[in-house]
């Protein structure tokens, strides 16, 4: 082996074995690896592995990766039944973008996702900019929930082609229809106090 001691204690060390080749820092200390007078990666004491510059063209497998500056770095990692995609500041956003960095998505640091915009409200947590479509090829449903008080509302497409406007007192409660527009435009309003139905059509 070769070893290149400071000391006499702390150093560097380079060994071959009978079945691989070991580069050994002899410290808990990072290990810094230049080109150009640059620190292009390094391994921390603990492990992990920093990487400042671009990595192409090449297969790596890492129990996790960070990547940035010393001050906002991205992170991946895993846990158990699931890929963590992070930031190692609590203020810094995580965005999604094709090429020359355009924008298509974003979640913000306070958990609010961005599509297709880059402006916050700052209380929404879906915010979107264009359309929208949900579809389902059975019955699509648009839920709003007060889980203060237990009422939702569930907007609904049926078999027959009708939107309804559906009415529950708990998120999993029976849910009874209150409007009721056709393929025609007839429009019926359901009054489940008194058991009647108003029915309109025309104009």
């Amino acid at each position: 082996y070769i070893a290149l001691k400071r000391n006499n204690s702390t150093g560097f060390l380079l060994n071959h074995s009978p079945t691989d080749i070991q580069i050994r820092g002899l410290a808990n200390i990072p290990m810094y690896f230049y080109t150009n007078g640059v620190v292009r990666q390094t391994i921390t004491a603990g492990g992990n592995v920093i990487f400042t510059g671009s990595l192409t063209g090449t297969t790596a497998t890492f129990s996790q990766v960070f990547f940035g500056t010393a001050t906002y770095k991205g992170k991946l990692s895993w846990d158990t039944g699931k890929v963590l995609i992070g930031t190692s500041t609590a203020s810094t956003d995580i965005v999604f973008v094709k090429n020359s960095n355009t924008e298509l998505a974003r979640i913000t640091s306070g958990g609010n996702l961005l599509i297709s915009t880059s402006t916050d409200d700052g209380s929404s947590k879906l915010q979107v900019l264009g359309d929208v479509l949900f579809q389902n090829t059975t019955a699509p449903n648009l839920k709003l929930y007060r889980s203060g008080t237990g009422q939702l509302w569930n907007m609904q497409v049926d078999s027959s082609g009708r939107l309804l406007f559906k009415e529950a007192a708990s998120l999993g409660g029976t849910q009874y229809t209150r409007l009721q527009i056709d393929d025609t435009g007839e429009v019926e309003v359901f009054n489940t106090l008194t058991g009647t139905t108003a029915t309109f059509s025309g104009q």
